[in-house]
């Protein structure tokens, strides 16, 4: 009989302990977070940081994001599952904003305002850092040459023809050594446009502690503009 008893005393124990790790597991899986989607997890950093999401990656059991805002640039490791935020940093490279020129129409607005003549020849160079419109104006025998800034529309140069010129154009290493009495450092480019007064040279000098291009005119020499960095 005490065997028995002690038996039946085993087998409820026994019963009960099963029945604890039973409710503890059920308890545990049904109180357990539920995975986030992976367009939760998008919507949510864009509306945590706001900005606009460059690039989004999946790396082993992280997203790779790369966040743009206000003209800089962040990387962030999420966790795939939670959406946690597990590191965000700047990155060096800042994001370019996108330049806005003014319309050529606007452009022949202004020279109308303020030359006589016919506007020959218009073009838009973008080539440099300081985006310029080149406009050649003719009144008559007279020729101006003007470099306008393309963003604000401020008369950067004014080249008149001089007849009396010597026509012979200055070579690239004569115009280099005026630019580099401005400025010492590395000639980093060297350009030349042709114009009606003889054309000029655009130099970009990369110094130690400045950079600048220096717009030179191809026969006489003289430093037309220097638009320093």
């Amino acid at each position: 009989m005490r065997i028995r008893e002690k038996l039946s005393i085993l087998f409820i124990v026994t019963l009960i302990i099963i029945a604890t790790i039973l409710s503890i597991m059920i308890w545990n899986k049904l109180t357990k977070e539920t995975p986030l989607t992976t367009e939760e997890i998008y919507n949510n950093i864009e509306t945590m940081y706001g900005g606009e999401i460059i690039s989004f990656l999946t790396i082993n059991d992280q997203y790779r994001v790369q966040l743009q805002r206000n003209s800089k640039l962040y990387q962030l490791e999420v966790d795939a599952e939670s959406g946690k935020i597990l590191l965000m940093k700047q990155k060096k490279t800042a994001v370019k904003e996108k330049i806005k020129y003014l319309p050529e129409t606007e452009i022949r607005k202004i020279i109308k305002e303020q030359y006589d003549g016919n506007i020959k020849k218009i073009s838009l160079n973008t080539n440099k850092e300081d985006p310029v419109f080149q406009i050649e104006v003719v009144n008559g025998k007279e020729h101006i040459n003007l470099l306008i800034d393309a963003i604000n529309g401020e008369v950067l140069s004014e080249i008149q023809a001089d007849a009396e010129q010597d026509s012979s154009l200055l070579s690239k290493e004569q115009v280099i050594t005026i630019a580099k009495k401005k400025l010492n450092g590395t000639v980093e480019e060297i350009s030349f446009y042709d114009t009606s007064d003889g054309g000029y040279y655009l130099v970009e000098i990369e110094g130690n502690d400045k950079d600048a291009v220096f717009q030179i005119h191809a026969i006489s020499g003289k430093v037309l503009s220097i638009t320093w960095d």
